[in-house]
C-alpha cells in the first residue's frame, strides 16, 4: 500500500477536479492511503506540520513539481520521492506513473472540493512567492524590490517570511529575478508557475544599469539622506 497525496488547488482550479476525481477514485479503489488538501500552497503557507507529515509519502499529486519542491523547502521538509504534475499530465500517464492501471472513465469524489476559486477558511488566499533555491544566486534584488515587506535576507540567505503581505496576482518580483528564481504556482505564465526554465538565465532588464533596480537603489538613497539624524537642528 502506497500513500499518496493529491492537492486539489481549490483556490485557482487549475488542477481539472474530474481528472483528480477519477485518480482518487482509482487510487482508494487499489486500497492506497490517500489524502486530499483543499490547496498545497495554503498548507505551505499556514500548516507547515502537515506539509511536512507529506514529507514521508510516496508520491503527490499537484502541478509543477519544481513548484511543489520549493513548497517543501519552504517548510524545511524533505521532498517526497515522486512528484506528478496533474496541472499538465494526462491522467492516463499518472496512473500510469502511481502504477493504478486502467481508470475509471467518470468519478465523483466527495473529498474534492465542489467548485475551484473558493476562499479559504481564514479567508486568505494563498498568493505569494516560492524559491527556486536551487537557482537562487541570493543576489538580493527581491528584497528591495518588494515593498510589501514578503521577503527578508539574512546569512543563509533569502526568505518569504510573510506571504500574506503578497499582493494577490502580483508577480512582478518573479519577472526581474535574474535568476528566474521566483515562482508563483497559482499563475499561468511559465516559467513563473514553475515550468523548467528554458535556456540560460539571464539577468532581467530590471537589474541592468539603468534599470528599475538602479532606479529604486537611488529613490532609497535619497529616503536615507532625509532622514538622517545627523542634519543641523
Amino acid at each position: 500500500m502506497a500513500r499518496i497525496a493529491f492537492c486539489a488547488c481549490r483556490e485557482y482550479g487549475h488542477i481539472p477536479a474530474e481528472n483528480l476525481a477519477r485518480l482518487v477514485a482509482a487510487a482508494g479503489a487499489a486500497g492506497h492511503d490517500i489524502e486530499v488538501l483543499d490547496d498545497l500552497c495554503h498548507c505551505a503557507a499556514k500548516d507547515a506540520a502537515r506539509l511536512a507529515s507529506l514529507a514521508t509519502a510516496d508520491a503527490v499529486v499537484a502541478c509543477h513539481p519544481r513548484a511543489v519542491r520549493g513548497l517543501f523547502a519552504r517548510c524545511g521538509c524533505a521532498v517526497p520521492a515522486q512528484l506528478l504534475n496533474a496541472r499538465c499530465d494526462s491522467p492516463a500517464a499518472m496512473a500510469t506513473a502511481l502504477g493504478l492501471g486502467e481508470l475509471p472513465a467518470t468519478a465523483t469524489a466527495t473529498v474534492l472540493p465542489s467548485s475551484p476559486a473558493v476562499v479559504a477558511a481564514d479567508g486568505w488566499i494563498a498568493w505569494y512567492p516560492v524559491l527556486d533555491y536551487g537557482r537562487c544566486v541570493n543576489c538580493g534584488q527581491c528584497v528591495d524590490f518588494c515593498m510589501f515587506g514578503v521577503y527578508t535576507r539574512d546569512e543563509r540567505g533569502v526568505h518569504v517570511t510573510q506571504p500574506d503581505a503578497c499582493k494577490t496576482n502580483c508577480p512582478a518580483c518573479a519577472r526581474m529575478c535574474p535568476a528566474r528564481a521566483i515562482m508563483f504556482p497559482k499563475i499561468t505564465e511559465e516559467p513563473i508557475n514553475g515550468a523548467e526554465p528554458v535556456g540560460t538565465a539571464k539577468p532581467a532588464a530590471a537589474s541592468r544599469p539603468g534599470g528599475l533596480m538602479d532606479t529604486l537603489r537611488t529613490r532609497n538613497a535619497v529616503k536615507k539622506r532625509l532622514f538622517k539624524d545627523d542634519m543641523p537642528s
